[in-house]
């Protein structure tokens, strides 16, 4: 009897003819760290930024930020172009049925989260809010410098880490380990540093595995999109607090804290103490569960094209077949 005959691996293609998602991770990498890291790296590295006054001392903040996310999405959009052959929306920007609610519940929860965390810590004493008091002017040079910066800022961490990077990782190694790996990853990257609690790390992976949620359950990044912008944005323009490194001239309140850094944040921000942690562990298991989030039938169809798309077609098979039919 003939045995049947074994499929042959591929070194650079899977079964469905697919560039393995390893090699994808790794192209996306390479051109990442090359043309964002690199090019943007020696261009603002070499441009003196100025203390004073405020204001272009924030919007030299917001410009690299501006120009990363830009870079990544070129990136982004070059990879799922010529290497993943699929579209740009594919990665979960797709102007589907539900993207305004989708956006809107993100922006609801990011608002939540930073005026609850605040409200806990000040009625414990934790913290205290010195309210700034601001002129027209820098009132709307405050809003329009920090929502420059943390739509950029939340658009590119999106797109690295619940864009391509996420995406891809999860055909490979499953939705668990790639998010688990990820969001450490991420809370490494942004929590670790000089004199920071050990906590603050914890808590930035836990906002990374809340935002892998709003991917999964939605298969699109408007939720957890929304979400990053409005937290960092009521974080640093509202309470004065610090986010992701960096210290905004222009806020409703400046924070003070007392010495339970452990709990209350200290300078990395009022969303690194142990507060954060239980109230980021709650925020998890509501958008895991909230019938607010779902995928709709337009990105089930997007995603499902994306994934079944291959890199070149199977000419070997359909060669097989041809001849086959001339042999009948």
């Amino acid at each position: 009897m003939e045995k049947p005959a074994l499929q042959k691996k591929h070194i650079f293609l899977n079964h469905l003819n697919q560039i393995h998602w390893y090699w994808r991770v790794f192209i996306f990498l390479l051109f990442f760290f090359a043309v964002s890291l690199l090019l943007l790296g020696g261009i603002f590295s070499g441009i003196a930024k100025p203390k004073e006054p405020a204001f272009l001392r924030d919007f030299f903040i917001f410009l690299p930020n501006a120009a990363m996310a830009l870079i990544t999405a070129l990136i982004t959009w070059f990879v799922l172009r010529f290497v993943d052959r699929r579209s740009f929306q594919s990665v979960g920007l797709a102007f589907h049925s539900r993207w305004r609610s989708e956006f809107f519940f993100g922006l609801f929860i990011g608002a939540a989260i930073p005026f609850l965390i605040a409200v806990i810590l000040s009625s414990l004493s934790m913290i205290t809010l010195n309210f700034r008091g601001m002129d027209y002017g820098e009132a709307w040079a405050g809003i329009f410098l920090n929502l420059g910066t943390w739509i950029a800022l939340g658009f590119f961490y999106e797109m690295v880490f619940r864009g391509y990077l996420l995406q891809t990782m999860a055909e490979g190694l499953g939705k668990i380990a790639a998010s688990l790996s990820l969001s450490l990853f991420y809370g490494m990257i942004l929590g670790s540093g000089q004199n920071q609690p050990v906590v603050s790390v914890i808590n930035v992976s836990l906002a990374g595995l809340v935002y892998c949620f709003c991917y999964f359950r939605t298969r699109a990044l408007w939720a957890g999109l929304g979400l990053h912008i409005m937290w960092n944005f009521v974080q640093s323009y509202v309470f004065g607090s610090r986010v992701e490194r960096f210290q905004s001239s222009f806020s409703v309140y400046r924070v003070e804290y007392d010495e339970n850094i452990g709990w209350n944040g200290g300078h990395f921000g009022i969303d690194g103490g142990w507060i954060g942690t239980i109230i980021l562990v709650i925020m998890i298991w509501y958008v895991s569960h909230t019938r607010m989030l779902r995928m709709t039938e337009d990105m089930r169809k997007i995603k499902y094209q994306a994934l079944t798309t291959p890199f070149k077609a199977n000419t070997e098979n359909e060669e097989n077949d041809a001849e086959k039919s001339k042999n009948e």
